[in-house]
């Protein structure tokens, strides 16, 4: 196995804080980063979600419905990275692209040569799986490097 030098760990979360999965992928990193020179980029996706009745919208109110979500990401990946820095993680980029989530975090990993992609999942099965699809199934059928994937209080569940 190849040294690991750079980890990516997609992110998550809500209005108010990270999601579980996301912490829970943090301190899985964190065990791995410990006394190291590992980059850790942490990375969220906006999802583009514009729709043919955009243009029929306010564009003053979808510009300010635009400006609060870039301002939660924002938000959130600056919790994130204050996490990991009281994790002991040291070298941390934070990273926010817009587009489909698998498809932005395979990206990222081919395009920066990721060693490591370590992700949270909630673990959803059944209808709830099927309606709402997977990013951590997708990302693993299509990752350019090893994914790891972490359940929230379960610690290390697939790899």
């Amino acid at each position: 196995m190849l040294p690991i030098k750079k980890i990516l760990v997609p992110i998550s979360g809500s209005d108010v804080s990270l999601s579980d999965v996301s912490l829970e992928a943090l301190n899985y990193t964190s065990s791995l980063v410990r006394e190291s020179d590992i980059t850790v980029y942490l990375m969220t996706v906006i999802e583009n979600n514009q729709s043919i009745y955009d243009a029929y919208e306010d564009q003053t109110l979808l510009a300010q419905r635009k400006l609060k979500t870039f301002s939660l990401v924002n938000g959130m990946l600056v919790e994130a990275e204050k996490k990991a820095k009281d994790m002991g993680m040291q070298s941390i980029i934070t990273v926010a692209n817009l587009g489909t989530p698998h498809q932005q975090i395979t990206r990222m990993a081919a395009d920066v040569k990721i060693d490591l992609i370590v992700m949270g999942t909630h673990g959803h099965s059944g209808i709830t799986r099927l309606l709402a699809g997977s990013v951590t199934e997708e990302v693993i059928k299509t990752a350019p490097c090893p994914v790891v994937i972490v359940r929230p209080h379960e610690g290390l569940c697939h790899q």
